[in-house]
């Protein structure tokens, strides 16, 4: 077995800012009801937050199971729903009742905050097959009660209000081929259908352009007088849009889709106004401004976005059609920009959501990997997630943050108070690569973003996003805020021959237990879970510091959750594309999260000769290789002499795809390794 001293697996440094003072975010983990996703959240006037989980489609009831977890404001659990239903549920909303209505395929449907039965209201026609049916996307309640939702449709027989903005076009012996049409619904408190309307365009003129149209809304919002606003894509040239507006030609040749925002009176008899939006426009978000102009928010492939010169961001640094974040507001005549701007670095961006608070600011929560993206100096730098303030003109960020990958995913919602919480995803990864969910988070920012002693994620220290889970042993970085000292910390042995427990002023406890630290600073911090945990099915974590303490944080234990380091070629070179490794020869990954070990030891002890091994069964693997699951020859698993216990070495013989007769054209490119230890699966990591 191979030795290296890689004692960057336990000393890993990192840039440190000094420590900010204020009240702490609040952040929590949520666990996922097994075999389930986050599939859509709401919050209520009461600051409740619901996130709503879903399973597949049951091959044999054709139901899904929805479970949903009612949060309070301080995240804590307050109830769990769970139902079967027809159809899985993609957009949930709160009433001023605190019921909570569901729409997806079909349906739409009101869980009572009294446990009474659900009621189920049909949204769709008669003729429905797997080529044409109703589909809701989303969905707003005003403070009367009433529920307005927006999908697509292909129905025939839709059901529509006499008198509605449009109704289904005519077309003679040749009609255009329409692949969906947009529309709007609002019912009433107690499920009754009010008004209806569809929106489109049909290409009339297009009889036989090869494509079919579509018009698809993706987002919808309410203003202070009735008025309903819809965002959306659509391919038809022919779309409505009213004389004055901003943009009145379609970006859409041969078939590609331009953004549109539409805003229709409160019966749904005319619009208000209506306007394109740029070309290859994908909408993530709307928000109404207090003032009654509206915010969407989204990504563009196209290097002509429409821009108004005073924006933060004019002229996108990012490459031709690659992913470009953008947020456009509209002023509430929808006759023009009050600014339209790129949100994008020189990388790919994407755009979770976009809320707007009683000032005017406007909330951005997305992913931005690229150095060159727009926020102030000094930044919180942890990550590629990322929440931005945009002042109401859309000139600068009043402030922003990056955070650690899986906070941010899930969007976000604004708080009673003015205040962002951000929802995140965090997932698992199974035999072969699949990816489960294992839970949401849920991290409230203060209005001026993090400020005082604030963990914002936690992670396994291989791995690249934050999780809910932890098991004994695993080597765990906390990000945050005020966390240790503005110069790093890195730890030393103590006359035990062990990494201590304090560090720096600095303590992580596990249910009140102090751990062993490697490092500290004011943003990171990295420590090894005590093995004592492992009889827990959930620990609580918190962070103190000589300037007080961090929220607690509750986590779920698993028994594993392998995570891979690195890999170190036979000749002692780190694998990567300057140092390939040769086939047959013998590689030593080194890992973290393999769980219990076969010896035990003091926590932040050293790995003796021979060292400790995992209690459970090690594995290395080609996940989707070739064949896909092919197994490789483990030579050595258990821990590395000289280095902390906790890190697992394993060292297999490298057989590359085509080493192993199998056809190299369906192989993939980069071959993937994949760690298992027990029923804990690592991430894939490359071998080059």
């Amino acid at each position: 077995m191979t030795q290296p001293r890689l004692w960057l697996l336990i000393l890993p440094l990192c840039a440190a800012l000094p420590p900010a003072s204020g009240q702490n975010a609040l952040l929590s983990y949520v666990a996922a009801p097994a075999g389930t996703q986050l599939s859509c959240k709401a919050t209520d006037s009461a600051g409740n937050l619901f996130l709503v989980y879903s399973t597949a489609e049951n091959a044999i009831t054709d139901l899904y199971n929805v479970s949903v977890v009612k949060l309070d404001a301080g995240f804590r659990s307050t109830a769990t729903t769970s139902v079967a239903v027809p159809f899985a549920p993609v957009t949930a909303a709160a009433d001023p009742n605190g019921n909570l209505w569901l729409a997806g395929a079909n349906t739409l449907m009101r869980l009572a905050s009294d446990s009474s039965p659900a009621l189920f209201v049909s949204i769709d026609g008669t003729t429905g097959n797997e080529y044409s049916s109703t589909s809701a996307v989303a969905m707003a309640i005003d403070a009367s009660g009433n529920v307005y939702v927006t999908g697509t449709t292909g129905q025939s027989d839709f059901a529509l209000t006499p008198g509605a903005f449009q109704a289904f076009p005519v077309f003679g012996p040749e009609p255009p081929l329409i692949d969906a049409l947009g529309f709007v619904c609002r019912f009433s408190s107690n499920g009754a259908r009010l008004s209806a309307a569809l929106i489109w365009g049909v290409q009339t003129a297009c009889q036989s352009c090869g494509y079919a149209v579509t018009t698809a809304p993706a987002a919808i919002a309410l203003d202070a007088s009735g008025n309903v606003t819809i965002a959306g894509s659509t391919n038809a040239a022919d779309y409505p849009v009213t004389p004055h507006a901003p943009q009145t030609g379609c970006q859409c040749s041969s078939g590609a889709a331009s953004g549109f925002i539409t805003r229709l009176n409160p019966d749904f008899s005319a619009l208000v106004w209506s306007t394109f939006l740029g070309g290859s426009a994908t909408v993530s978000g709307i928000a109404v401004e207090p003032d009654d102009g509206v915010v969407v928010a989204g990504v563009t492939y196209e290097a002509d976005f429409p821009t108004t010169s005073s924006a933060i961001e004019p002229v996108s640094p990012a490459p031709k059609l690659s992913s470009q974040g953008f947020v456009t507001r509209l002023n509430a005549s929808g006759t023009a920009w009050v600014f339209s701007t790129y949100l994008s670095g020189s990388d790919e961006t994407s755009i979770y959501g976009v809320q707007t608070d009683s000032t005017g600011d406007i909330w951005v929560a997305g992913s931005a990997p690229s150095s060159s993206f727009p926020v102030p100096a000094g930044t919180l730098q942890l990550g590629s997630d990322m929440v931005l303030e945009l002042v109401p003109d859309g000139s600068h960020a009043q402030a922003a943050e990056y955070l650690p990958e899986g906070t941010a995913g899930g969007g976000l919602v604004m708080n009673a108070d003015g205040s962002p919480t951000v929802i995140g995803l965090q997932f698992s990864f199974a035999a072969g690569g699949a990816r489960p969910q294992t839970s949401a988070s849920t991290l409230r920012l203060q209005a001026g973003l993090a400020q005082g002693i604030s963990v914002l994620g936690v992670a396994d220290s291989a791995a690249y996003q934050t999780a809910g889970t932890v098991a004994p042993g695993e080597f765990l970085s906390l990000y945050g805020m005020g966390l240790g000292p503005a110069e790093g910390t890195g730890a030393v042995l103590d006359s035990h021959g062990r990494f201590g427990s304090e560090l720096g002023g600095v303590s992580v406890l596990f249910d009140g237990r102090p751990a062993p630290l490697l490092w500290v600073s004011a943003n990171q911090i990295n420590v090894l879970v005590p093995y004592e945990i492992a009889n827990s099915a959930q620990t609580t974590l918190q962070v103190t510091t000589s300037a007080g303490p961090s929220q607690t944080l509750a986590l779920t234990v698993v028994p594993a959750q392998p995570n891979i380091f690195v890999v170190v070629n036979a000749d002692g070179t780190v694998n990567g594309p300057g140092h390939p490794a040769v086939a047959g020869s013998i590689l030593t990954a080194y890992a973290s999260g393999d769980g219990m070990l076969t010896q035990g030891l003091p926590d932040g002890s050293l790995a003796g000769n021979p060292a400790p091994a995992s209690a459970a069964a090690v594995s290395m693997s080609l996940p989707d290789g070739c064949p896909p699951g092919q197994a490789l020859q483990v030579l050595y698993a258990g821990g590395s002499p000289g280095l902390v216990a906790n890190a697992l070495q394993v060292d297999f013989q490298w057989q590359p795809p085509a080493s192993i007769g199998f056809p190299t054209v369906l192989c993939s490119a980069m071959p993937y390794v994949q760690l298992g230890v027990g029923n804990g699966f690592s991430s894939l990591y490359p071998i080059y």
